[in-house]
């Protein structure tokens, strides 16, 4: 080809030239049959179809670091309705009981499994339980295994795994 001849050319003429080539046939029957992936239509979330979904009902009682953060982090996210906290789970008794809730999630600065507070829980709702915990060991987790427990979640924990914990656990 010429160089000179081929600037000259506008926008379709090089476009038809470069489908003319070898690799430009080439380059066609590989993507043929093959779709490309494409970010912008990858079906992500938006906030109305956050909202459409059910909001998760839950309640917290106990109490370790960072926890308060966390509830406060839970209040404002949209796929959550918290209904309510206490330190002592017989503090929240009615709300338990009461609160047709869809799980539970109790702090716990132990590095054992409050089986007390958990039996305490278990007294007023049959909602699955995750807990949460400042300082975890692999007691407790072992623990965990053996117990009415959906899930230990270990902080800091950022708050969408904690949403999708909670998910996970109340998905039925």
């Amino acid at each position: 080809g010429h160089p000179v001849a081929a600037t000259a050319l506008g926008f379709r003429e090089r476009q038809a030239l470069s489908r003319a080539s070898p690799a430009g046939r080439f380059e066609r029957q590989q993507s043929v049959g093959r779709r490309r992936f494409d970010l912008a239509e990858v079906p992500l979330m938006n906030a109305h179809q956050t909202q459409e979904r059910e909001r998760v009902r839950i309640y917290a009682t106990g109490a370790c670091e960072g926890f308060d953060k966390l509830r406060e982090s839970l209040s404002g996210h949209p796929e959550i309705e918290l209904v309510g906290a206490s330190a002592h789970v017989a503090d929240g008794a009615a709300a338990l009981a009461g609160g047709h809730l869809d799980a539970v999630l109790h702090a716990t600065r132990s590095a054992s499994l409050p089986k007390d507070d958990l039996a305490a829980i278990r007294e007023h709702t049959r909602a699955p339980v995750l807990i949460v915990a400042s300082s975890g060991s692999s007691r407790m987790l072992e623990e965990a295994l053996e117990a009415d427990v959906a899930d230990v979640l270990l902080l800091p924990q950022l708050v969408e795994n904690v949403v999708f914990a909670v998910r996970k656990a109340t998905h039925t």
